[in-house]
């Protein structure tokens, strides 16, 4: 069987999060793949938002909150507990421990469909 993660690399990303999805807990012979899949699908979004931060200045757009401006992720873990103290915390693929939590044997469920 190929791996989850060469599969979404291959651009097949909507059926391996539905296959994801559909396993509930990930099975610890798959938990390194799962992460690698989650990792690569962040590194997706991260992309996209750079892109549509970058435009929306272009197009007359002003943020509302002065925190974080939008093209720059934050970086330091006090501004993060911050974000997550106010809008809540993020989905199991998108944390940035994600991976290290599924390395180390913690059992988590695939969410994402990005």
């Amino acid at each position: 069987m190929t791996s989850y993660y060469r599969r979404y690399l291959r651009g097949d990303r909507e059926a391996v999060w539905a296959e994801l999805r559909a396993l509930g807990p990930v099975p610890e012979p798959l938990i390194e793949d799962a992460a690698a899949v989650a990792d690569e699908t962040m590194i997706r979004v991260a992309q996209h938002v750079a892109r549509i931060a970058a435009a929306l200045p272009e197009l007359g757009w002003v943020g509302a909150d002065p925190i974080v401006p939008p093209h720059e992720p934050p970086s330091d873990d006090a501004l993060v507990d911050a974000l997550t103290e106010k809008i809540g915390g993020l989905p199991w693929p998108s944390t940035p421990a994600s991976a290290a939590s599924a390395r180390s044997g913690s059992r988590a469920t695939a969410r994402s469909s990005t």
